[in-house]
């Protein structure tokens, strides 16, 4: 789903919602995603998409305006979201249309699969395996409509001049925009509010490895806007040699330098950048999938379970 003002250039309103009921929880759940997927379904035409029931086999949603069609995603099911991407966008002919998938986990129906777009993920409430039981691979939509009609423009207009200028001038852009989300790793380890350790520990000493400075001092490329941001808190980063090295890819929010760093006392920034690159590959959860981790880690430290366990 979209919102009123998705597709305009209302600052910071580039986000948009899946809902369903969550395999999770078994109630109501919804997870929210950046990127410019929402922005392209409502130039498309739609506000959002509701889909009922579910395929036998493997199928993709393409979207072009008011041309709705489902096809067979047999040639690309059983691979990750960027090889899964690529295809769609070569199938669709068209590069910049945007496209939302999954990856294995959504099919094999894992409770904390996510839904990836362009390296931005819906991730929480496992959104993922919604599609995955449907055999819905991906969404892909293109629309024209690059000039939404709203009811009153010079309005809207003079009040997003406004909200641009007061996000701009805060001090917590600078800062996003600077460091990104993971800027507050180090301020919340001198407060006591990193998770480290499994939650089992106050401070860590290691906290400023993988803090936000460290990331824009050694490996940040470039930031990295939504649809309609003027933050750019999305990190570019490329890591040039050694065990982990990879070309221009999207670096880790704050959550997942936290749930692959500090919950495991892991101060490699490398290795977090690289499961980063994994989840978002095979459509997962990074929160979830780290705190699992986190959690074996921990009972295995404990003694409760050894290896032959895992």
């Amino acid at each position: 789903m979209t919102g009123p003002l998705n597709g305009t250039f209302a600052p910071n309103t580039g986000r948009w919602v899946v809902c369903s009921k969550s395999p999770y929880t078994g109630i109501w759940a919804e997870s929210n995603c950046g990127s410019w997927f929402g922005a392209e379904v409502k130039k498309a035409g739609y506000d959002g998409l509701i889909i009922l029931g579910a395929s036998d086999t493997p199928v993709y949603l393409e979207i072009k305006d008011d041309v709705v069609r489902i096809k067979d995603a047999s040639f690309i099911w059983g691979k990750g979201t960027y090889y899964t991407t690529d295809k769609l966008k070569e199938a669709f002919g068209n590069e910049k249309a945007m496209v939302a998938c999954i990856g294995q986990a959504g099919e094999n129906l894992v409770k904390y699969a996510n839904i990836v777009s362009e390296e931005r993920a819906a991730g929480r409430t496992g959104m993922g395996a919604i599609f995955g039981a449907k055999k819905l691979k991906g969404i892909i939509v293109k629309g024209s409509n690059t000039n939404l009609e709203v009811a009153d423009e010079s309005k809207l207009k003079k009040a997003i001049d406004k909200a641009r200028e007061s996000v701009r001038s805060a001090i917590s852009t600078k800062v996003l925009r600077q460091f990104g989300t993971s800027s507050g790793i180090e301020g919340f380890n001198i407060t006591g509010e990193l998770d480290i350790k499994y939650f089992s520990q106050a401070k860590w000493e290691k906290a400023s490895k993988i803090s936000g400075i460290t990331m824009a001092q050694k490996i940040l490329v470039k930031n990295r806007f939504c649809h309609s941001c003027v933050i750019g808190c999305g990190r570019r980063v490329a890591i040039k040699e050694g065990e982990y090295k990879t070309d221009e890819i999207e670096g880790p929010e704050y959550e997942t330098i936290v749930s692959y760093g500090s919950l495991l006392l892991n101060d490699d920034l490398e290795s977090i950048v690289y499961m980063n690159k994994k989840c978002f590959d095979y459509g997962i959860d990074t929160i979830s999938s780290g705190g699992i981790i986190g959690c074996l880690t921990h009972h295995f430290y404990l003694g409760n379970i050894s290896l032959k366990d895992v």
